[in-house]
């Protein structure tokens, strides 16, 4: 059954893994990525020092180390691909997943790792670097190409798809932070921002799907490490993925609109968070299609929460039974 928060050594790794980008400069680290790119493959040696890359996810309580670690890394913008390195069963490879056919789109793809791209279907192919996109909204990303057919991953693509939902929920959280803190602290025409209902309602607004998106990444977590729900991952995979997405645009609109020019000045996190969260929130999918996926998935397996959905099947005569 599933928990409401992290196990109590999960939560101390995570801590562990915090302090640790804290001390090699914490957001910054995205800073100092995008004047200099090279830079990033050093953080992987950092993050060896952890044992991050020695984690066995197969272990219910190193699964759960492993999105407290993703959730750290999220807080800080880390510019490097944590979440698909945890996600691949090799210690140096890392998951992409992608969907569509020809080249492909992948965050960090040009770092020296053994890279598997998995379909929607669970179909796997190694990936080569083409080229970098260059765009102040597509920091790291890189063309690439399939180049060879892969075993299959015995998560599919759902553990990456969870893990990326615990990144961002980091950055939900450190944005929402930021934003509190300011609104507090900041006084305009004699009082705090705070003090205004409509700031109050917005931020608000901000936490309630910040806890939302908390519960149903807990969700997901415990359900890929459930074999017996292997037809399911998929469904509660993008499900919290889908929640991942809307309540990322939400709380960043909410901290770009009440910083005002803060909040586009390159000395405050705000921008910095936005602009690394462009990335994640477009790659594999955007938020519309991330819904059809998930959409797709409830017609082919069905829903087993508060409001149940049985399977759209298809009979033999060609006709598509009523849900029941």
């Amino acid at each position: 059954m599933t928990r409401m928060s992290l196990s109590s050594e999960a939560t101390e790794f995570g801590a562990s893994v915090h302090q640790k980008l804290e001390r090699l400069g914490g957001i910054k680290l995205y800073q100092r990525g995008t004047l200099s790119p090279e830079m990033r493959a050093s953080l992987g040696s950092e993050l060896s020092e952890l044992g991050l890359w020695e984690l066995d996810i197969s272990a219910p309580q190193e699964l759960e180390a492993a999105a407290a670690a993703t959730r750290a890394a999220g807080f800080h913008a880390l510019p490097y691909p944590l979440a698909e390195r945890l996600a691949h069963p090799d210690p140096d490879g890392a998951v992409a997943v992608v969907g569509g056919r020809g080249s492909v789109l992948v965050a960090h793809g040009d770092l020296p790792l053994t890279w598997t791209a998995v379909d929607l279907d669970g179909a796997t192919h190694g990936l080569e670097a083409q080229s970098t996109v260059t765009s102040p909204l597509s920091d790291f990303i890189v063309k690439c190409v399939r180049i060879d057919t892969r075993p299959g991953l015995e998560h599919g693509p759902a553990l990456a798809v969870v893990l990326q939902s615990w990144w961002l929920l980091g950055l939900v959280e450190r944005a929402y932070a930021e934003t509190l803190s300011y609104v507090t602290e900041r006084r305009q025409f004699g009082r705090a921002v705070w003090d205004n209902q409509a700031v109050q309602f917005d931020i608000t607004k901000v936490h309630v799907a910040q806890d939302r998106l908390h519960e149903l990444a807990m969700f997901g977590l415990w359900s890929v490490g459930q074999p017996h729900r292997t037809s399911l991952w998929p469904v509660d995979a993008w499900g919290g993925h889908v929640t991942a997405l809307e309540t990322t645009a939400l709380a960043m609109g909410v901290a770009h609109q009440l910083h005002g020019a803060m909040g586009f000045c390159q000395e405050t996190p705000i921008p910095w968070l936005g602009r690394a969260s462009q990335s994640r929130q477009r790659l594999p999918f955007n938020v519309t299609t991330a819904t059809e996926v998930f959409v797709d998935a409830v017609l082919t397996e069905g829903f087993e929460q508060i409001f149940p959905v049985a399977p759209f099947i298809r009979t033999d005569d060609g006709e598509e039974s009523p849900w029941i």
